[in-house]
C-alpha cells in the first residue's frame, strides 16, 4: 500500500501495461510566468484520469 489501491484505479493498461499511472502534465498556450495565485483555465482534460 498505496501501490496496490493505485493499481486499481489508476490504469490505462492499452497504452501502458499495467503500471498505474500518477502526476501531472501542463503546458501553457502563451509565454509568460505563472505565479502562486494567478488564475489558470484548464483547456482540456483527460476523462481517464
Amino acid at each position: 500500500e498505496p501501490w496496490k489501491t493505485l493499481q486499481t484505479y489508476r490504469r490505462k493498461p492499452e497504452l501502458y501495461g499495467i503500471k498505474a499511472q500518477f502526476g501531472t502534465y501542463l503546458a501553457t498556450s502563451e509565454n509568460g510566468i505563472i505565479r502562486v495565485g494567478d488564475r489558470i483555465r484548464v483547456l482540456r482534460e483527460d476523462k481517464n484520469f
